[in-house]
């Protein structure tokens, strides 16, 4: 059969929403389907779709719909959908292409509008992978409308939590009948046996891993807590694992707020397991999310996890007893989390182990295994 593969994430060039998508692509080209694959075009293209193209003989189309800054800022005060954008080699790739089933993987559930649009127009049958969305991405009512013919019109609806599904629900004023939640994770994890790491020094340590992007990761909440007095003379360590384009701001915010001593940026390091040999929890005051990969990786390494109630969090993370959930992205609510962590410390280790039994009985150990499934089920009928 033949897969086409479409990506619109434009805000960063890879992250943990492209691991499912593109692993799944992996496994029906290993199973001698033909598969295609669209990407937002690049200085560089990433080193997993260079492999891809290698391995698989395949050419990546580059797609040239991405926003200029001035029509992302538009588009926000309007809250338009990009459908307006020209789609002409898009569109003759997709017809040249002709898939049994095209799958649009969009890092806020909306983003893809213009490619389920193209492939209404072209008949051809499609699925959507939403992997992260916003309260603040309310779309007008035209809009709405518009979206909540485009999902009813896919073959499935893919999210990577129960949250973001309701959520998108509840902006579009509907409900989703051909909606289902997946797990997007790699299954690198399955069987991790991490040992915990030794605090000789005294210092407890803590990893805040994902893109240096506070208006979704929420670092400067994290850094305004840490401003406080009493956590300033406490035997703690936070390191920031990730790049991004806030990487200078969030350096200025620690130097302006003097928390060199608390605070490091590590960059981006591709051995997760590395990580959590050198870190005794997880702390990710997320704005928004959909089900975040650093937070499974934590768990399935036996690290409990400090995390905001936004998304699929809450539905991993038990609070008190696997880790510690802040009711809201914000410093309050994120003050009262850490602290009562800070008072259960000596259980971090315990709680880390329940994490991981809990999260390896929740969710497969190989998501895109289960998706290509899914993927030549749908495509079939």
């Amino acid at each position: 059969m033949k897969f086409a593969f479409v990506s619109t994430m434009v805000g960063a060039p890879w992250g943990g929403s492209e691991v499912l998508w593109s692993s799944t692509c992996r496994q029906l080209a290993s199973d001698g389907h033909k598969v295609a694959v669209a990407y937002p075009k690049r200085p560089i293209l990433p080193k997993t779709l260079q492999e891809i193209e290698k391995d698989f003989s395949l050419k990546v189309l580059e797609c040239s719909n991405q926003l200029s800054l001035t029509q992302k800022i538009a588009n926000v005060v309007r809250r338009k959908l990009n459908t307006y954008l020209p789609m002409k080699k898009e569109r003759d790739w997709l017809k040249n292409f002709s898939p049994d089933l095209l799958c649009i993987s969009s890092g806020n559930a909306t983003e893809g509008a213009a490619w389920m649009k193209l492939a209404v127009e072209e008949n051809i049958n499609y699925v959507t992978i939403a992997q992260a969305h916003a309260e603040f991405l309310w779309p007008s009512d035209q809009d709405a409308v518009t979206l909540a013919g485009l999902f009813s019109q896919a073959k499935r609806c893919f999210f990577v939590s129960h949250g973001n599904l309701s959520l998108v629900e509840t902006q579009l004023g509907t409900s989703l009948s051909n909606s289902e939640v997946i797990s997007n994770h790699s299954a690198a994890f399955g069987e991790a046996n991490t040992p915990w790491p030794a605090n000789d020094d005294g210092l407890w340590r803590l990893a805040c891993v994902g893109r240096l992007h506070p208006a979704s990761k929420g670092q400067d909440i994290l850094f305004e807590v840490l401003s406080q007095p009493h956590w300033r003379t406490r035997p703690i360590l936070i390191s920031l694992y990730g790049e991004g384009p806030q990487e200078k701001c969030l350096k200025s915010l620690v130097a302006r707020d003097k928390l060199q001593g608390l605070v490091r940026f590590c960059g981006h390091v591709s051995d997760v397991e590395e990580i959590w040999r050198n870190n005794h929890a997880l702390v990710l005051p997320s704005r928004y999310e959909g089900l975040p990969l650093a937070l499974v990786e934590a768990l399935m390494c036996a690290r409990m996890a400090i995390v905001t109630d936004v998304a699929g969090n809450s539905e991993v993370v038990q609070h008190g007893i696997t880790g510690f959930i802040a009711e809201a992205p914000a410093v309050k609510s994120m003050a009262r989390a850490l602290e009562e962590a800070w008072e259960a410390r000596n259980s971090w280790k315990e709680m880390g182990l329940k994490a991981q039994t809990s999260i390896r009985q929740q969710l497969p150990r190989d998501p895109s295994s289960i998706l290509a499934k899914k993927l030549i089920e749908l495509a079939s009928y």
